[in-house]
């Protein structure tokens, strides 16, 4: 947006928006297992065909299928989508009852955190279908998941488990499972029945010679293809399904020392060395991302020299397109489920319920990702506790976190938060740790000479976040504010784009501040004209 544009667009969120369109269902096409299929609603939504309700969602999230049986009509219809704003959901809310850092109102809604602002956007609070929505009917069965894990890597083979789940099946029907190689040519096969009683089927498989998928910098990330077709008894073709999988073992190495433990991601075998930095949404309104910018972006992290990102839990889950990517570059990448720097509703039994069913649908979405390494349970909820401590986001870890992701996700670790271990957590010793010495008081407020020995302390066994304060190139910072306003002394649009950040505490100097600062002990000279 261009310089405070943001402060302009502030009424959306405060309307209510709807969302309409007409589709034709032809007349001799199955009407009772109809269903409308959002992939992405954010966030209050109702949902009506022909005036007729037909379901309500409130997880940006997860998708939502609604049955339209008794709603669908042969011909045109006419599909709805209301959505209630955000203050209206919260009236009856204690706000209050809960910490938050940035936003009150976020911790009740189950969207993208950092849309109600923090210290790198301003709050742009939205509305709408943002993935895909379409309408389907698959009168006799589905296939509702497949995953396939690595169990072993041997010297001239690999061991593969592979899971598949059917939904709605009718009768016994029978699976057509196949596996391809990079090159795409087929490496193994196999045909099993599945019923309405048993809709989950598993079993082993072995991969003579096998290519391994390997971070950016170690090899090559191979990728096979895992393909499912499920058809009656007697022939007919109901549902086929393909995912892109990786052969490759992730493991976490902490070795205990004279300081704590290491903290080292482990692949196939091999220690690496892991060189990245943090992802958040490439764009406030997440939807206007396309796969040709992930593209472009992620390229530029490779391009880099660097092989590993963690998308952090004030964001999202992050689109196709960017697992996509990340497979095929061969980018490692960590994940918080979306909780950060907030006190949750965990006492309510409404959040728990809702999280049971975001983390399960979201592990189920992303587990057969080879670039997915690591599971977080949060961003900072337990930073600066002791795992004794009774602290923010230890029930849903107890609870939700922990338990799916060992019964859904064994192929890969998982950590309760983030930063963890070390007493207390964020401690440099042991786990990961999220260490910035440009908040350090008094190294801000020195002279600063010492600055290569500060940021040298600031290292950690695991670096997972730090903030690192620095200005984009002018070409970029044309694109949101003129010439005048680069140059500004009274820097109005300067603390307008860059926000500030509740953790800083320091009254003397905002972010924009502490940055204009650091320029000048680092670089020497009086701010002037650019």
């Amino acid at each position: 947006m261009w310089r405070d544009q943001a402060n302009e667009c502030q009424w959306v969120e405060h309307c209510e928006w709807i969302y309409e369109t007409e589709f034709e269902w032809p007349a001799d096409r199955d009407r009772t297992s109809a269903r409308i299929c959002f992939e992405g609603l954010d966030t209050i939504a109702a949902v009506y065909l022909n005036d007729s309700p037909v379901g309500e969602a409130d997880n940006m999230f997860i998708p939502h299928a609604f049955s339209v049986a008794h709603a669908l009509q042969p011909g045109i219809n006419r599909l709805k989508v209301r959505f209630t704003p955000i203050p209206v959901y919260l009236q009856d809310k204690d706000k209050d009852k809960y910490v938050s850092l940035f936003s009150q109102d976020r911790v009740y809604v189950r969207r993208m955190q950092c849309t109600f602002g923090w210290d790198w956007v301003h709050r742009l609070v939205s509305y709408g279908i943002w993935r895909p929505v379409y309408i389907e009917a698959k009168p006799a069965g589905e296939i509702a998941h497949s995953w396939v894990r690595t169990l072993a890597i041997h010297e001239d083979a690999a061991a593969l488990a592979w899971e598949v789940e059917a939904a709605g099946l009718k009768q016994d029907s029978v699976l057509r499972l196949g596996l391809a190689a990079p090159g795409g040519e087929p490496v193994w096969s196999f045909v099993t029945g599945i019923s309405p009683a048993q809709p989950v089927v598993k079993g082993e498989l072995r991969v003579e010679q096998p290519q391994l998928w390997w971070p950016a910098g170690y090899g090559e990330p191979a990728l096979y293809r895992f393909s499912v077709s499920l058809t009656a008894s007697g022939g007919e073709a109901l549902d086929t399904r393909s995912d892109e999988i990786g052969i490759r073992i992730v493991e976490v190495e902490q070795i205990p020392d004279d300081r704590g433990s290491s903290f080292t991601i482990v692949v196939n075998g091999e220690r690496i060395f892991a060189k990245g930095g943090n992802w958040v949404p490439a764009d406030p309104f997440p939807s206007a991302v396309t796969a040709e910018r992930y593209s472009h972006l992620l390229q530029l992290l490779v391009d880099g020299h660097m092989n590993m990102l963690r998308v952090w839990g004030g964001g999202t889950y992050e689109l196709p397109a960017f697992w996509q990517t990340c497979n095929r570059l061969g980018i490692l990448v960590s994940v918080d489920f979306m909780m950060a720097c907030a006190e949750y509703p965990d006492d309510e039994p409404w959040f728990i319920a809702a999280m049971k069913k975001e983390v399960a649908s979201t592990i189920k979405q992303l587990r057969n990702h080879p670039s997915l390494v690591i599971w977080y349970g949060d961003n900072e909820l337990a930073m600066n506790n002791n795992e004794e401590d009774d602290y923010w986001g230890k029930r849903v870890c107890a609870e939700v976190t922990t338990p799916l992701c060992a019964e859904l996700d064994p192929s890969r670790p998982f950590f309760p938060t983030s930063p963890i271990y070390g007493r207390p957590f964020n401690s440099q010793d042991a786990g990961d740790c999220h260490v910035s010495p440009w908040y350090e008081v008094d190294f801000l407020l020195g002279d600063m000479r010492d600055y290569r020995e500060r940021i040298r302390e600031g290292r950690g066994r695991f670096l997972s976040e730090s903030a690192i304060p620095g200005s984009p190139p002018l070409s970029s910072l044309l694109k949101m504010m003129t010439m005048a306003d680069v140059a500004d002394e009274q820097a109005d649009i300067w603390e307008f784009r860059t926000k500030d950040n509740p953790y800083n505490g320091q009254d003397e100097l905002t972010h924009y501040r502490l940055l204009e600062k650091t320029a000048a002990a680092l670089f020497g000279g009086e701010r002037g004209p650019a």
